[in-house]
């Protein structure tokens, strides 16, 4: 788990679910990251990203909203969007890969929107974390998806994040396993999805082709994407 204290981030132990049973399970390597937004623009059209040049163009996003730490954005469930531009960066291959992104909201998707999209790769879906409606639609629970070349895998898990509260979601991929982290618990499946390539543009909050779609309602705050 990746944490930031004043402008750094250090590498945590993982708490892993497993039934009952708790067990802490240490991260193997230190996670480099290659963009992160802390989103605290007080104004403006662009995301600035704060250790690269992976600045994201915002559509209809609230900027100088009460974040998780600083400020963050608002997404307005119907057009709000913002769009980072390819880079080889985002194109892990078979290196181990997580995103992390902070979450606050109330309403639980509804048929109309599906779900919601916090992070996406390319068109074709090679990683995202969603945001999915369960018990018809009463409780949203995180979703991690990841597609490569030998296959895809998706994990679903934790408690309904609906509640007003800021939540701290990680997808992460290593050559064996898929992890979902919700604010410290952890969740795995098995799976080799093989190698990861991304060659199209980072969104967050909504797709960002054919007019969009998944629009998230609710704020965000503190996103990275990292690879080790």
């Amino acid at each position: 788990m990746m944490v930031r204290l004043r402008g750094f981030f250090v590498v945590m132990s993982l708490v892993l679910v497993l039934g009952a049973a708790v067990v802490f399970v240490p991260v193997a390597g230190a996670s480099t990251p290659v963009a992160v937004w802390h989103m605290d623009e007080p104004a403006g059209s662009t995301m600035n990203d704060a250790v690269d040049s992976h600045d994201g163009s915002l559509q209809n996003v609230q900027t100088g909203v009460s974040g998780f730490q600083g400020t963050g954005y608002r997404f307005n469930g119907s057009s709000s969007v913002v769009v980072v531009p390819a880079s080889g960066d985002f194109n892990p291959g078979n290196a181990n890969f997580s995103f992390v992104v902070h979450v606050n909201f109330t309403t639980v998707p509804s048929a109309a929107v599906v779900d919601y999209d916090l992070l996406r790769g390319p068109t074709q879906g090679a990683y995202k974390m969603e945001i999915v409606a369960r018990n018809n639609r009463t409780k949203a629970k995180a979703l991690c998806f990841f597609q490569g070349s030998t296959g895809k895998a998706s994990l679903v898990a934790g408690p309904n994040l609906a509640d007003g509260r800021w939540h701290t979601l990680e997808c992460r991929k290593t050559s064996n396993t898929i992890y979902l982290l919700v604010d410290g618990a952890v969740f795995t499946k098995s799976a080799s999805v093989g190698s990861l390539t991304n060659t199209g543009p980072v969104s967050l909050g909504a797709k960002s082709y054919r007019g969009g779609g998944d629009w998230y309602q609710g704020l965000m705050d503190e996103v990275s994407i990292s690879i080790n």
